[in-house]
């Protein structure tokens, strides 16, 4: 590794110096926090983790401050904010230009539940809306069709008193209203107590989350890295979600935040079984994420041109983002040989499984990988990794989409091209992430007390009225058939509804085009050798 690398800058930073001003230790009020927060002053910002938080976490938040219990301290930076549109569920706040925000480093989720709860638009339109039964004396939410019983108070009438006597006096006839009143108060008045940072020093910030994140509901490596880097001045992109978006804009399915994290780890040449929320500063990891997102692009069409992958849901492992996020981090244009011998290594070991991601592996492939290493070099390292053997893929065994070989079953299936039963139109192999698309392969056929095969499955959308099995028996143009790999035999046993025979024709044409697709891809047998290029010595040599 250079001495230029951000790891390398990160390595001499050292710990974090001392606060010049100790921060400032105050309660607050959940009345006086709400009111913060509807000031625009208290911002939750977007480079914050989603809400991890269900509905029963924040039942239990309302229980503990309903009962007095701590609910843990929260961590404010004192520092400028712009104006911008604050939401939170469905409470949208105009958030005024300020040079004094207080911007939550601890307690988003908190805070963000507490608003939602208390100054939401209520039953049915939020969905953390909840009630306290005042016949129980406990907290309960609904679902939406459901309607409040009289004795259900919504909690957004709890946290102004006026509003609450004004509730009661409209809905509590005949109710017991001391509850409701103590409700209130206990929540108005809990106090919750909170730090102040002032200071400009961001590494000493992030040190003081790091250390306050220690209990919990711990976050994902993946949520500390963005809650501690993502961008506040509007840069983009902003965080690792913003890096999946547009990537999910290529049509080639989303990559989890966890996966684009480890990726770009790889990228800043750290080990990722070890540093794995490396020091940067805002803007080296600002840098990180657009390169990320540019060196994502590039693996994609990688993936899609070079190695047949057309859809992240196809890919047996994800283990092999992580090397070719490395990989074309030193190498962004590489040969084309290079591309079709890094194709077989991810068709080879996905079939071997060395692709599984185990920390050995991974770190062995990216010790592969430098600024200083040759490509060409780094590439037969990389196929030499893979076992030199062909395995055989069984279409017998049960059909799981999670499992890699069915994977790489279904990318066999998508190869034929498959055509829609009802218009005739190749149908598109994309997939999709809003619950459409064709993954995973829809069941077409089952026995009582048996998993399905491969070929009890089919690549197609689902199919109005009669459903998938139907359309097919009807179906009688041979091209359609087959490209769904069903013979005319296999097609008329599944019209007499002979379920044996028609799965175990469909199987035999199945195997050959299994076999046939792996090794057409993964070039087993076949010369390894770099670029003829590579290979010539000149004669001065």
């Amino acid at each position: 590794m250079s001495a230029s690398t951000p790891a390398s800058t990160s390595a001499r930073r050292g710990a974090p110096n001392a606060l010049e001003r100790r921060p400032e230790a105050r309660p607050y009020s959940i009345e006086s926090l709400l009111q913060q927060v509807v000031d625009g002053r208290i911002r939750v910002p977007a480079f914050q983790r989603d809400l991890r938080w269900k509905v029963e976490d924040a039942i239990q938040l309302l229980d503990s401050i309903h009962k007095g219990y701590p609910i843990g301290t929260l961590l404010f930076w004192q520092r400028a904010a712009e104006s911008a549109t604050l939401r939170y569920g469905s409470v949208a706040i105009d958030g005024p230009q300020t040079t004094d925000a207080l911007w939550v480093v601890d307690g988003q989720q908190r805070i963000t539940s507490l608003v939602r709860v208390l100054l939401g638009q209520g039953h049915p339109t939020e969905e953390f809306a909840l009630f306290f039964d005042l016949s129980q004396g406990c907290f309960a939410h609904l679902l939406p069709r459901e309607t409040a019983p009289r004795h259900f108070v919504p909690l957004t009438e709890v946290v102004d008193s006026e509003r609450l006597i004004s509730w009661l006096l409209d809905h509590g006839e005949g109710l017991e209203r001391g509850p409701a009143i103590s409700l209130g108060k206990r929540v108005r008045e809990y106090q919750v107590p909170a730090y102040i940072v002032r200071t400009d020093d961001e590494h000493a910030v992030r040190e003081i989350f790091r250390r306050m994140n220690s209990t919990g509901k711990r976050m994902e490596d993946a949520e500390v890295f963005t809650a501690l880097y993502g961008a506040r001045e509007g840069n983009s992109p902003a965080d690792l979600r913003a890096v999946s978006r547009a990537l999910a804009e290529l049509q080639f399915g989303t990559l989890e935040v966890g996966v684009l994290h480890t990726m770009l780890l790889a990228t800043l040449g750290t080990d990722i079984t070890k540093n794995r929320v490396p020091d940067l500063t805002s803007s080296e990891a600002s840098e990180a994420m657009r390169r990320l997102e540019q060196i994502g692009r590039t693996i994609i069409t990688f993936l899609r041109r070079d190695a047949q992958i057309r859809h992240v849901a196809l890919l047996p492992y994800t283990q092999p983002l992580v090397t070719l996020a490395r990989f074309f981090r030193y190498h962004p244009e590489p040969h084309p040989r290079s591309r079709r011998l890094l194709a077989r290594w991810i068709w080879r070991g996905a079939i071997t499984g060395l692709h599984r991601g185990d920390s050995v592996s991974t770190r062995r492939n990216l010790e592969f990988i430098a600024d200083d290493h040759d490509e060409h070099v780094t590439v037969q390292a990389l196929l030499e990794s893979v076992p030199q053997r062909q395995a055989k893929p069984m279409t017998t065994e049960s059909f799981n989409f999670r499992y890699a070989l069915s994977k790489v079953q279904t990318s066999a299936l998508c190869s034929l091209r498959p055509r829609h039963l009802e218009t005739g139109e190749v149908l598109s192999v994309t997939g999709s992430d809003d619950g459409g698309g064709l993954f995973p392969p829809a069941v077409l056929v089952t026995r009582k007390g048996e998993r399905s095969p491969l070929a009890s499955r089919m690549v197609h959308p689902p199919v109005q009225g009669g459903g998938l099995r139907q359309s097919l028996v009807a179906t009688d143009d041979p091209a359609i058939l087959a490209s769904h790999a069903i013979t005319p035999e296999a097609h008329a046993a599944l019209q007499s509804g002979d379920i044996d025979t028609f799965l175990r024709l469909r199987a035999k044409t199945l195997d050959p085009l299994v076999e046939d697709f792996v090794d057409r891809h993964a070039d087993w047998g076949d010369s390894d050798r770099a670029p003829i290029s590579q290979l010539v010595i000149g004669d001065e040599d």
